[in-house]
């Protein structure tokens, strides 16, 4: 593999080889995260040139955008794992990416409402005769 591989070209041989070992749906989300977040900043750089205040930048970027913090960690995850496959391929000395994840960084969870057995009984009039009525009485 070349020394001077962008990053770009190597997510496309990374995701390949996870491909075969991961969940579809894993895989694609993870392509997602590249996409969305990672490529923007540092797809064209070559991976090499890629430091740590690169992968800051992805994570900074990702918080002014208001994204939640677990988005935020599964894209550091993805970051995490395509610079250590880098190092286990010979191309990279050391990952750039030891970002160090706070759980308060991003958009926090919204608290959850329980439905009020009252509430439950409308909703389950509401939805007399439709088409998912025995789905949603079966989770109630």
């Amino acid at each position: 593999m070349p020394r001077d591989m962008t990053v770009d070209a190597f997510f496309e041989l990374w995701h390949d080889t996870i491909q075969k070992i991961l969940k579809q749906g894993t895989a694609d989300y993870y392509k997602l995260r590249y996409d969305v977040s990672i490529k923007p900043i540092i797809g064209n750089m070559k991976l090499a040139d890629v430091k740590v205040n690169h992968c800051q930048m992805i994570v900074n970027r990702m918080v002014d955008n208001g994204s939640a913090n677990s988005t935020i960690a599964r894209t550091c995850t993805v970051m995490r794992s395509i610079f250590n496959y880098a190092v286990e391929c010979d191309i990279i000395m050391k990952s750039p990416c030891r970002i160090k994840m706070s759980k308060s960084v991003g958009k926090q969870k919204k608290d959850r409402e329980v439905l009020t057995i009252d509430t439950q009984k409308k909703f389950l009039q509401y939805i007399k005769g439709r088409c998912y009525e025995n789905h949603y009485r079966f989770v109630l």
